[in-house]
């Protein structure tokens, strides 16, 4: 990105010199006069001339522009013509040529312009075979994880002492390191590490489930006191039509409490969805160092998660839903708050299942009442 932004500078400050120099023989011309009659002195055959030579430097800054044009488009998503006019320099009358449309790329301010770098990243075209290949590695080894921490208890997980639920469940640190050896991401002191796992019974059958899952903007409507915002920068692999085995995306996501006083978490993750057999799917998060020069980096760093989904007979689901994030306190959380943060409350798998659970109840009641409707 830098050097392309390099390649577009210099494009730039050419076109700007072509663009004056025949902006300065146009004036110049002008101001020529015959002293006998106070008419211009060129004959026809001069006038051609000119006029050929402005056609071939009008060429030359058509071509220059929709070089500058295309690299532009290329990162910001739009062409020139489609960016906000307030970017677009201030130009005199005179300095459109004959042939019109012939508009020097926009100078962006300094702040404008690595605003516009930041956001290069997240607009991108399409991710290399090599990154593809690390991506589709991670979310194997991702995948792998949770399902052998899903399906093992004790001594991976206990239950909290402060928890009277039998359906709650923390990982203990120690046994976690000896079965699955990582090193921390987060380097400091105020690292800590968050998880939780619960079970509960959805109303909505497993495949349906599934694919609202996978789909941003469903994920917030199922969520919406917990997902902000989220979105499907790329997907990786559609999985197999009818139960989307093998799909990967990439995604984004920010999570909130409803308060101003907690700041919000943001997760770059890759989400795989597996069929392990009938009925039965894992749906896997992991997060992801995307951008790789994403300067703000967050705060918070998901290790393999997500959920399990049992189809029951009667139309509803089992979900098993497993969360282990690590994070770092750089800022406190206030003390208001600070007790819901840490005892896994706020953004623990309980909350997640228990707001699951009223999203599909409300819906089977929306979907239920119309049908009745209907029907009179």
């Amino acid at each position: 990105a830098q050097n392309e932004r390099a390649n577009n500078s210099v494009l730039r400050a050419e076109n700007e010199r072509v663009h004056c120099e025949n902006l300065a023989i146009r004036e110049a011309l002008k101001n020529v006069i015959c002293p006998s009659c106070g008419g211009p002195p060129f004959g026809i055959e001069e006038r051609q001339r000119s006029l050929q030579k402005l056609q071939l430097e009008n060429s030359q800054l058509k071509e220059e522009h929709e070089k500058v044009s295309n690299l532009l488009a290329k990162y910001i998503g739009k062409p020139i013509c489609q960016m906000n006019s307030s970017l677009m320099p201030s130009l005199p009358g005179s300095a459109i040529l004959e042939h019109q449309n012939v508009l020097p790329p926009p100078i962006l301010p300094v702040h404008q312009e690595m605003d516009i770098g930041l956001d290069l990243n997240l607009q991108f075209k399409g991710i290399n075979d090599l990154e593809q290949s690390l991506m589709m590695e991670t979310a194997t080894n991702a995948m792998d994880e949770l399902i052998r921490l899903m399906r093992i208890n004790e001594p991976l997980w206990i239950k909290p002492p402060s928890s009277t639920n039998i359906e709650r469940y923390v990982i203990h640190p120690e046994s976690y390191e000896k079965v699955f050896p990582r090193a921390n991401h987060f380097k400091t002191s105020s690292a800590r590490v968050e998880s939780s796992k619960y079970s509960g019974m959805v109303t909505m059958n497993g495949m349906q489930l599934v694919e609202m899952l996978l789909d941003s903007d469903k994920w917030v409507d199922l969520f919406p006191t917990i997902v902000s915002k989220a979105r499907t920068i790329q997907v990786l692999e559609p999985g197999i039509n009818g139960n989307r085995n093998g799909c990967l995306q990439l995604m984004h996501e920010q999570m909130h409490i409803l308060s101003p006083l907690v700041s919000p978490r943001e997760y770059y993750f890759l989400r795989h969805c597996q069929q392990i057999e009938l009925g039965l799917w894992v749906i896997v998060d992991v997060s992801y160092e995307w951008p790789k020069d994403n300067i703000s980096s967050s705060h918070c760093w998901r290790l393999p998660s997500g959920f399990m989904i049992q189809d029951m007979t009667n139309g509803c689901s089992n979900v098993t839903w497993l969360e282990h994030v690590e994070v770092d306190d750089k800022t406190q959380t206030h003390r208001l708050y600070r007790d819901l943060i840490c005892n896994n409350c706020a953004y623990g798998a309980e909350r997640w299942v228990v707001t699951l659970q009223r999203t599909c109840e409300r819906l089977l009641a929306e979907n239920s009442q119309s049908i009745h409707e209907v029907g009179g």
